[in-house]
């Protein structure tokens, strides 16, 4: 449910169930609070705690023990290999960090300059272009 928390956060949809929104604002409301003010240590905290721990970035030749990760080497590479999910993840998350604004104010005025939007999203129009087209790459509208 945190990974879901995450990715409501970051593409805010309204197709969400309602059910699926009470249960965390029952269960994660401090943590869903922190998500909303983009707190780039809560994001780091969930990510560690319900991110895929199963995935090794190693070579094919092997993998790491799970069942021994009290080994001082195989916890090491799962912590590496957790490390690096995390660093893709939060390079995604830092060029996306402003789409959710710059998305309300598009919803909120049918027609508005570039350099309006930019001042409203506290960016540079040169910022702004890279979100617009990272998000037109990723939805690929």
């Amino acid at each position: 449910m945190l990974l879901i928390a995450i990715c409501i956060n970051l593409c805010a949809q309204r197709a969400v169930e309602d059910i699926v929104m009470q249960y965390l604002q029952d269960n994660y409301g401090d943590q869903l609070a922190r998500l909303a003010k983009s707190d780039e240590a809560m994001f780091e905290e969930l990510f560690s705690y319900a991110g895929p721990k199963f995935f090794y970035a190693g070579s094919w030749s092997g993998h790491p023990n799970y069942a021994d990760a009290g080994n001082a080497v195989n916890a090491k590479e799962v912590s590496q290999t957790l490390n690096q999910q995390w660093s893709v993840f939060k390079v995604d998350m830092q060029q996306q960090h402003k789409l959710p604004l710059i998305r309300s104010y598009l919803q909120l005025y049918t027609t508005i300059s570039t350099s309006k939007l930019a001042s409203f999203a506290e960016v540079t129009q040169k910022v702004l272009s890279t979100v617009a087209l990272n998000s037109e790459n990723i939805l690929g509208h």
